[in-house]
């Protein structure tokens, strides 16, 4: 208990020092959604719509929108679209999506390797351009 007040006093105290610099202006306001934008092109569409999107989309299941819906990534701030694009990464890069259930129902849209590595290149580089 002593420590968690000590934490807090002295956080308080880097708030107010903070606070009270001299000669520092405020930091414009700035709409992120208008200098970011993720880019998704025909070939990375075609992927989504066939492998993804039946899920992760509007018609998509509930369960699978709640943890990812590429619909509202436009409304999402930058910081949460670059941990959504990395978890894009890892779930391909463990074979994790699309899920085995969705691969026994529709043989026809699971991924392959090109396509899995091209996913894998398009979530990495629109996080690249979304953290400079």
């Amino acid at each position: 208990m002593k420590n968690l007040i000590i934490t807090f006093g002295i956080a308080i105290l880097f708030t107010g020092f903070v606070g009270f610099r001299t000669n520092s202006k405020p930091a414009p306001k700035v709409n992120m959604q208008e200098i970011t934008e993720i880019i998704i092109n025909d070939s990375v569409q075609l992927i989504l719509e066939k492998s993804c999107l039946p899920c992760h989309g509007a018609d998509g299941s509930s369960k699978a929108k709640m943890k990812w819906n590429f619909e509202k990534m436009p409304d999402m701030k930058t910081t949460k679209q670059v941990s959504k694009l990395a978890k894009i990464v890892s779930v391909l890069e463990k074979g994790k999506m699309p899920t085995t259930k969705f691969i026994k129902k529709y043989p026809d849209r699971n991924l392959t390797e090109d396509e899995k590595n091209m996913l894998i290149k398009w979530a990495e580089e629109q996080a690249e351009k979304l953290i400079q």
